[in-house]
Formats: C-alpha cells, structure tokens, sequence
C-alpha cells in the first residue's frame, strides 16, 4: 500500500516548489518595476509605476505622492482622459499619507472606516473619507509607505484594498518598503539634478513668494500688459531689489533698475534699432566703453537675440537684467530725447514733402468725399500729432 507519509513529503516539496517560484516571479517583477522607476521622469513614476505597483502587490488602487519642495504638501497626479488632474494632501494627521508623511513612518490600518482600527495605529490619526465620496471608490484596508532618501522625505505610497478583501500582509509591506526606496533614491536624483526654471527659485526657497503667487502674477501680468516681475512686486509686496537679486542669481548677470539722467548713448542706436524693435525684444543699450557695449535685456539668457544685438552693434557686449518696465522707460528717455532734438523747421519741412508725394486733398465729391484725401489729411494730422508730442515732453 501507498506510504502516506512519502505522499505528504512530495506535497511539501511541491508546495515549496511553488513558493519558490512565485517568489523568483516576484523578484523578476520587482527588477522590471525598478529599472523601469530609474529611468522615468518624476511625472512617469507618479502616474505610470503606480499600476506597477499595483500590479505586483495585487491590491486594487495605488497612489504615489510626492512631497512638494516649496510647501507642506504631498500631491499626486493622475489622467483625466487627456488631461492630467493634480491631488494635493496636507502633511497633517487629518489623512493617512499626511500622517505617514509626518511621522515618517510605515501604517496599515484593516478597516478605514473602522476608528478603531485607525486610532489603534495612533489616537490623533483621522481617514479622510472624502476623496472616496467624490470618486465613489470606497477604501478598505490601506497601506501607506513614506518615500525617504537620506532621512529626507520624498512622498508616500499608499496602496488600497488588499487581495482578497484581507488585511495587508507583512511581504506586501517588505515589496513596498523595497519599492519606496528605489522610488526615494529616483526622486532624489531628479532633484538633485534638476536645473532652476524659475528667475523667482531664489525668493520662494527664501519663502518670501510661493509658486502659486508667481503663478497669480504671471495670469495678471498677462492680463494687464505687465511683466510678472512688476506684477509680483506690485501685488505681493516684494521689493525690486529682492526681485533684482533673484533675477541676477538665475541669469548669472547684474542686475540694474532704471537711473534716471543717464545720456542717451545715441551711437549705439541711431540706424541700428528701432523704438518697436527694442521694445518687442525688451532690451536696451545703455552706455559704451571703449568697444564694449552695456546691454540690459529681461531675458539674457536669449542667445539668439543676444548675437543678433551683438552683429548690429558691431562690437563686444556686457549683458545685465533688468524688468521690462525699466527697460521701457530707458528706451523712451533716450528716443524721447532724440524726438526733441527735431528742430522746429523741419516740422513745415516734413508736412510739405508729404504733400509733394502727392498727398494734397482734393475737394470733396459728393457725400463720401475722397478717400485718398481723408487718408492724406491722416497721415499728415498724425506726423504733426507725433512731433508736437515730443516737444512737448
């Protein structure tokens, strides 16, 4: 007859024989979601891995958050068809992830909606249940990871509903745990890597300006026909000297306000630039030494403007920032000062060349009246108009 003890042996070893497999089956997913982390950009490993994550633990939804660097908030992003929808959650203990994030430590809470169940991890922690109601997901167990590198927090990972409808396992939390370092080692390099976009970086790590009031200027600068700098120190306070200091600092230039009583440097513009010119492109030529030209423009960094500038000015330039504002007002004092510098002769001269071309008005016909006639007496009113203007200034 059958010994049963050797058919309980041979089952043991198939058993292990499964565990084995699943566990190499783990690992091997595990290097793919990790290869994959490395090389993803931060937006990448917060909507895309999220489903690798899931994927591999086997829970029903997963959310990665980052911590932003500027405020004490997590947020995640999501798709919304094709359009990319933000979340942002408080570091607080009025949420699972805000806790996590706070206290920088591992939760797993079996019932959400179980206070008991969520006070036995802490007495101050509280489930946030109105994400569940306006996306009608209802959240059962969670697992909620933080994100470090260095003992430095980069986000949480938050995986709900285990398999099974069970409470989260301890392998769950160890494949997590895993990942959230490999995600944290990613964050990291990003940040550490990535280049300052902003000329406002320097006041909002300062904590005198948020992202979201540059963002606030830069809709009413838009608006109002200002630039976002004049819109910030306008509407937030912030005095041009602290924006200057910002602004060199991300430029790597100087950086000059308007002074008034500086002579016009005539040379460096007559027959190369124009009023409209400089003021589309937003840059002046300020002063001359030798054959060195100063420049202010408000975007230096602007290398195509910079050796058109440089080919017409014929000679080497030294380029400072300045606001659009002042640049603005430097253009208009100096062409304002070579616009009164017209004698007033050659005002009858100028009309009279005018209507040598052929510009004289002719009677009117009739109740229109010739239209080449009323176009004449325009451009002939609109000199005068324009001439009378700068000799008043």
């Amino acid at each position: 007859m059958p010994n049963p003890l050797g058919a309980k042996a041979g089952e043991d070893v198939m058993a292990r024989l499964d565990d084995l497999t699943a566990k190499l089956e783990t690992e091997r997913r595990m290097r793919e979601v990790t290869d994959t982390i490395h090389a993803a950009s931060l937006d990448d490993i917060i909507i895309s891995v999220r489903e690798d994550v899931q994927r591999l633990v086997g829970c029903e939804r997963v959310t990665i958050f980052a911590k932003d660097p500027y405020k004490e908030e997590l947020l995640s992003k999501s798709m919304d068809g094709n359009e990319v929808r933000e979340i942002r959650v408080p570091i607080a203990t009025n949420s699972i992830v805000g806790y996590v994030a706070l206290k920088k430590r591992i939760v797993r809470i079996s019932d959400a909606y179980d206070p008991k169940s969520v006070s036995a991890v802490d007495p101050i922690l509280k489930f946030d249940s109105s994400w569940d109601k306006k996306t009608g997901f209802k959240t059962k167990q969670i697992l909620a990871v933080p994100i470090m590198s260095s003992a430095k927090l980069f986000g949480v990972i938050e995986c709900m509903n285990a398999p099974h409808g069970m409470a989260f396992r301890e392998d769950h939390m160890v494949i997590v745990e895993d990942l959230a370092k490999t995600v944290g080692t990613a964050f990291s390099n990003h940040t550490r890597n990535a280049v300052r976009t902003s000329p406002f970086d320097s006041l909002i790590r300062a904590g005198k300006l948020t992202q979201d009031q540059v963002d606030q200027a830069t809709l009413i600068g838009q608006k109002n026909g200002f630039s976002t700098e004049h819109s910030v120190i306008a509407n937030f306070k912030i005095p041009k000297s602290e924006v200057g200091r910002s602004l060199s600092e991300f430029f790597r230039v100087p950086f000059m306000e308007y002074q008034s009583g500086i002579s016009a440097p005539m040379e460096l513009l007559e027959e190369r630039f124009s009023l409209d010119y400089l003021k589309l492109h937003s840059f002046v030529p300020i002063a001359k030494a030798g054959n060195r030209a100063t420049v202010l423009m408000s975007n230096p960094r602007n290398l195509q403007l910079r050796d058109d500038i440089a080919r017409r000015l014929g000679m080497e330039m030294i380029v400072n920032v300045a606001i659009k504002e002042d640049i603005n007002e430097y253009i208009d004092a100096f062409l304002g000062a070579s616009l009164k510098s017209v004698p007033s002769a050659k005002v009858d001269e100028l009309l009279s060349s005018i209507e040598e071309e052929g510009f004289t008005p002719k009677a009117e016909d009739g109740e229109g009246g010739d239209p080449t006639a009323k176009d004449a007496a325009g451009v002939r009113g609109l000199v005068r108009t324009i001439i009378e203007q700068a000799h008043e200034k």
